[in-house]
């Protein structure tokens, strides 16, 4: 078959017509990707921005601060048949008593002789016990009462200075208002008077320095 010169150079205008278009279809999704590649690293930035954001000083005292609580509850049977005389948180013969429901939330402050800081603590107490621990002119009830409510300031020096100011329990005795924390369920006769003394000085100042 043979081909006139006129055949021959159309069919080269169109071989070179196809390939200049592919060209241009290839450029023109090149320039897509790039603009896309663009956008996306625009977003990730805007994303890492974000998740870079810190915590303002406020945000992270707040985000510091702890709860926690207990439950405490008894039964108490007398081979006498009466009420237990001359105890004072396991009194009431054959009767199941709520003792305690105890509630704190607390920002706790760590010595430092580098840096200020500050926190507090309250505790909240429900049920039988809590009338046994009343402080003078501080009542929220025969079943509840403010236990402890204090703050402490962490001053820079040496290895840290704590100051305290408020009401909290006595800091002497083995035995302790907090059932879980002794070394006997119930608690004998000597810690009532003691807590009670310590329990009317309700605006008291206490200096811990770190050891």
């Amino acid at each position: 078959m043979k081909l006139n010169q006129w055949t021959l150079a159309l069919a080269a205008a169109g071989v070179v017509s196809i390939v200049t278009s592919a060209l241009a279809d290839d450029q023109d999704m090149a320039k897509r990707i790039e603009q896309l590649e663009k956008r996306i690293a625009e977003l990730e930035g805007k994303k890492s921005e974000g998740g870079e954001k810190k915590e303002s000083t406020a945000e992270a005292w707040i985000g510091a601060s702890k709860f926690s609580g207990f439950a405490s509850a008894s039964y108490l049977y007398s081979f006498n048949r009466t009420d237990t005389i001359g105890r004072s948180f396991d009194v009431n013969h054959n009767e199941v008593e709520l003792n305690k429901l105890k509630l704190t939330l607390e920002k706790p402050v760590d010595f430092s002789g580098e840096k200020w800081d500050a926190g507090y603590r309250a505790d909240l107490i429900f049920g039988q016990d809590a009338k046994l621990i009343h402080a003078a002119g501080l009542s929220l009830g025969d079943q509840g009462d403010l236990e402890q409510l204090y703050a402490t300031v962490n001053i820079p020096v040496g290895r840290g200075l704590q100051v305290s100011a408020g009401k909290w329990v006595t800091l002497m005795g083995v035995e302790v208002i907090e059932e879980t924390a002794n070394p006997n369920w119930s608690v004998r006769r000597q810690p009532i008077p003691l807590c009670r003394e310590f329990h009317r000085h309700r605006g008291a100042v206490e200096l811990q320095v770190d050891g």
